[in-house]
């Protein structure tokens, strides 16, 4: 019974620590729109195929209601440097 409640309390405390909902991929590929990185690199950087890496970045942005990825590096090193975006 115990197994459970531990499992649904480190659920909770890894989604807490993730900035607004992101999944650890999504936070990936905000990194890396960060670091000025193409899609292709991205793709190869994480071992995906283009059209997933298209998606990645997609819904990161639709996540956060951006529309470019200089709103994305801009949010994403906000972020790293704890100022509220």
């Amino acid at each position: 019974m115990e197994q459970p409640r531990r499992r649904a309390r480190a659920t909770y405390h890894a989604r807490a620590s993730r900035p607004v909902g992101l999944s650890p991929r999504q936070l990936q590929a905000a990194e890396l729109v960060a670091r000025d990185m193409s899609n292709r690199e991205i793709a190869a950087e994480l071992g995906i195929g283009m059209w997933w890496t298209e998606k990645l970045v997609c819904s990161t942005f639709h996540r956060l209601g951006l529309e470019s990825r200089l709103q994305l590096a801009l949010w994403y090193w906000k972020q790293q440097k704890g100022v509220a975006a």
